[in-house]
This record gives structure tokens, sequence and C-alpha cells, in this order.
């Protein structure tokens, strides 16, 4: 906000009235002067002039006169009085005011106003490059306005409220991680504002709102991030596929005890005598084949299975 003295012209209303009223007011001065002239005889031609003249020229110095000590503050602003080019600490509220034909007024913008920034850059505590967008709402103390102007110029973003918001977002984001800092973005803009409320209280500068809209980073985290998602997504496919190996792994072992608890069963209740044994399981097998055989023969046969062995059994007869 760069203020520079200006003249603020009467509204084109008030203008008009106040100069029918200064007509007015010399229409009855000049009847006031005719009058009299007409009731003693005196009325010449070069007085009747005149008194027709004098009432112009006193509407045209009236007039004048008013421009030079009449001034109107617009709304949301604030009037700074000027002496000889000096500030001073007097103020004109928004309205019609009224001051001496030698001040000055240079008027301020005391309404909440924006300053808006990008890419203000910083690194966070990965070493990442962190481009800030960020606006600041705030507003000058209508009785702080002449030292606005005094100190700053009136240059008041430029001089102390953007070099604060750099200095506290440079040392506020180091203390995150590139994620982090996405995550906490609401958190960083309050500490921000919270830290410029200090600073700026004392300047006449009330802060209304700090607000981060957004936080980009260099080609490299991108280029980092998209890696690492890459990675991710094949991490856990790999831990689907383990998973999976796991789980088929115990099924056989599972299986495999369960044969093994039923082998166990099979030779337990078995007789030690390997004869009685064997007529046992060749009893077994029968039973299996009238229930389980369809009546074809195999076409082939192991030399050690049962059903060899019964043929050389019966051949030998």
């Amino acid at each position: 906000m760069r203020v520079k003295p200006r003249a603020v012209p009467l509204q084109k209303g008030r203008f008009v009235f106040l100069m029918g009223t200064l007509i007015f007011v010399a229409a009855l001065i000049a009847a006031g002067a005719l009058v009299p002239m007409a009731f003693t005889g005196a009325v010449t031609a070069r007085r009747l002039q005149i008194a027709r003249l004098g009432p112009a020229a006193l509407v045209l110095v009236l007039g004048f006169g008013l421009e030079s000590v009449l001034f109107e503050v617009p709304g949301s602003e604030t009037g700074v009085v000027t002496l000889f080019g000096q500030y001073t600490q007097r103020t004109l509220g928004p309205g019609l005011n009224v001051k001496l034909p030698w001040e000055g007024v240079v008027v301020v913008n005391t309404s909440v106003q924006a300053l808006k920034q990008e890419k203000s850059d910083a690194f966070t505590s990965d070493k990442q490059h962190a481009y800030t967008d960020y606006t600041v709402n705030f507003a000058i103390r209508p009785s702080a306005a002449p030292d606005v102007l005094r100190n700053y110029q009136g240059d008041i973003e430029q001089r102390i409220i953007e070099p604060r918001v750099e200095f506290w977002l440079k040392d506020i984001e180091p203390k995150y991680s590139a994620t982090d800092l996405i995550n906490n973005r609401v958190g960083v803009a309050q500490a921000v504002q919270k830290h410029l409320e200090d600073d700026l209280r004392d300047r006449g500068v009330d802060v209304v709102g700090v607000y981060i809209t957004n936080i980009s980073f260099g080609d490299a985290y991108q280029h980092a991030s998209e890696a690492l998602a890459a990675a991710q997504q094949d991490l856990q496919h790999e831990r689907i596929e383990l998973q999976i190996r796991q789980v088929k792994a115990q099924q056989v072992v599972a299986d495999a005890q369960g044969q093994a608890s039923a082998n166990k069963l099979i030779r337990d209740s078995l007789p030690q005598n390997p004869q009685e044994a064997d007529a046992i399981v060749r009893l077994r097998l029968v039973n299996l084949l009238e229930t389980k055989w369809n009546g074809t023969m195999p076409q082939s046969l192991g030399g050690g299975s049962l059903l060899s062995v019964g043929e050389t059994g019966s051949s030998g007869k």
C-alpha cells in the first residue's frame, strides 16, 4: 500500500448545495442593499452596477474560501492533516471536515487490506525447497495513520509486513519435513499470524488473518515422490505375494501333518506280527476293491503292488 497525498473533491451534490446557498445569501445581501437605495432615492446607475457585481464577487470569494477549508474523506479511510508538508497527529474521519486553508490532507486506507505473495522460498528439515503462497489480511488503525505515514511513507506492506512474514516462514517451515509441512499447513499459518501480531501491534497495524493457500516443492521432490509411490506399490504387492506363499506353505504342512497322523494311526492299529499285519492289509484291500473297483483291470502293475503279489502266488500254485 503506497500512500500518496491527494485531494478529495467535494461530491457534486454537496458542491451544488453549497453554491446554491451562497447564491441565495448573495441575493439577500443584494436585496438588502437595493431596498434602502429605493427608499432614499439614491439609486444611481453606478451604485446599481456595484450592487449587482458585489454579490457575484462575494459568491466567488466564499466559494474559493469554502473549497480551501472543507475537505471530504471517503468512507473506510482516514485523513492525516499536514502543516507545511509535515505530518501532524491530527486525523480526519470519513465525511465532510473543516480545516485551515494552509493545511493539507493525506488520505490513508484504514479498511481491511490483503497482501498476497506467491512462491515464498524456504527449506524443510529434509532439505527440500518449499514454495509457499500466502495471504495476509491486515488493517491500519486510524489513530496510527500519522505514524505509518511518518515512519514508512505509507508503504507498510513492503517495508514491514512482507519482510516479517518471510522471516517467520523461514524460521518455522524448516522445523517440518516436506510431508509434515503439507499436513500442518494450517498450524504453520497460525504460528506466523501469532508472531506477526506481536511484531505489528506497536506499529499500528492489526493482523486480521494469515492464510497459506498453497505449498509446492521442486522437481527433485516431485520425482522422489513418484519413485516412492511406485516403490510402495511394489512393496505392497510383494507383501501380498509373501502372504499367499505363507498360507500355501501352511496348508502343505497341515496336510503333511494330517497324513502323518493318519499313517501313525494305521501303524498303531496293525498287529506287531508281520504276517498278521500283511493279512489285515490284504483284507482291507479286498474290501476296498469290492467298494471302489469298477471291474476294469489296470493296464500295468508295479512289482511291489499287492495285486502283483497275489497274481504271483496264484501262478505258483
